[in-house]
């Protein structure tokens, strides 16, 4: 997180949020309920580096492309189901996606300044779609229906990896993270340790 500038979160209670731009770098942030009607309207002027939407229980967010200088986003507790609308944010680099029904990893390609990724809590069976990032620090896939570690070989840059409470049965895949300081397997179905002599 950046010490400097404007740091802002906006935490919302509403079910859907949509995010505009008009050409005086004024962004609005609309929230609408299940209706589809408009409960409040908040104005963002300048830059917004952090967004948190939380305990919302909405299901889908539109307008994130708008907002091409953030760098962190969290959204935690809701009912999102696919990772979308995110490939203008190339400046992000923290997103939190804790405790929603998120099925795959997909819709991260165009987030090459990534640091740290949190996909908690969802409905994850498979590691994938993390080759872009190339810049990741921190992945945190906890809590989910993962069987198997694959698809890491080309985060080099990865110091972190947190896998506890999945289905993991075997330590494999990890040969080329050799910056990797904290593993976490905490909770799974590993019968034997194995597959960590090359870090």
């Amino acid at each position: 997180m950046k010490k400097s500038g404007l740091f802002l979160i906006i935490l919302i209670s509403l079910l859907i949020v949509t995010i505009f731009t008009n050409t005086n770098c004024e962004r609005k942030v609309v929230m609408y309920n299940k209706k589809g009607e408009i409960i409040s309207i908040y104005t963002i002027e300048g830059k917004a580096e952090g967004l948190m939407f939380s305990q919302d229980e909405y299901d889908k967010i539109e307008g994130l492309d708008k907002l091409t200088d953030l760098e962190e986003l969290s959204l935690l507790h809701n009912n999102l189901t696919k990772i979308e609308g995110l490939d203008k944010l190339k400046s992000l680099k923290k997103l939190l996606i804790y405790d929603n029904k998120i099925v795959k990893i997909e819709g991260l390609d165009k987030l090459e300044n990534l640091e740290e990724l949190c996909i908690e809590s969802n409905k994850l069976t498979k590691i994938e779609g993390l080759d872009n990032l190339r810049k990741l620090k921190k992945l945190s896939l906890k809590n989910n229906q993962i069987t198997k570690i694959e698809e890491l070989n080309k985060l080099t840059e990865l110091e972190e990896l947190q896998l506890s409470f999945n289905q993991i049965k075997k330590i494999e895949g990890l040969d080329n993270l050799k910056k990797l300081k904290i593993l976490n397997f905490y909770e799974n179905k590993i019968s034997k340790i194995e597959g960590l002599d090359k870090l």
